[in-house]
């Protein structure tokens, strides 16, 4: 009789440290999946351009304000940076070839989680439809100058019309 009770003393010990060492193993996946993934794999140059694991990205069919450009008296070329950046901060960033442009970038089409970058960058106000080669974004265009955000807030003149001086 003090044979059984050992043993099922002994029994229900092993099961209480197998549950103990399950529920620590959970945890501890948890938590591993919480954890950031180390360092960024991008970086933003201005409000159309990013640098995604060292290649240079520019933003299919958009056209943000350039670096020093203001609009009205807002700086809006840093503030299309600044934005593009927490965008990009929404989730994992991924990019979809279309082509390269003259300076060797890669134009692409990302997404950032769920979030399409670059017709958040269209709707929140922070570029233009770049008409010239897409009219993928005309109709976000549209909503923000009608909302009055961003770049249609104030007085503003185009991205390419800007450099063009």
């Amino acid at each position: 009789m003090a044979a059984d009770r050992a043993a099922a003393l002994t029994l229900r010990r092993k099961r209480r440290l197998i549950a103990a060492a399950t529920a620590l193993l959970m945890i501890f996946a948890f938590l591993s999946s919480c954890r950031p993934q180390g360092a960024k794999a991008w970086r933003v140059i201005d409000g159309d351009t990013l640098d995604l694991a060292g290649e240079r990205i520019r933003l299919f069919g958009i056209d943000a304000p350039e670096r020093g450009q203001s609009c009205g008296p807002i700086a809006c070329g840093t503030a299309a940076t600044e934005v593009l950046a927490d965008i990009l901060s929404a989730g994992p960033v991924r990019c979809t070839r279309v082509n390269t442009d003259r300076y060797g970038r890669t134009v692409a089409h990302c997404r950032a989680g769920r979030l399409d970058v670059n017709r958040e960058m269209v709707r929140l106000g922070m570029a233009w439809a770049y008409r010239r080669y897409s009219e993928e974004y005309v109709r976000d265009e549209k909503a923000a100058k009608k909302a009055r955000m961003g770049v249609w807030k104030y007085k503003s003149q185009p991205a390419w019309e800007y450099r063009a001086r």
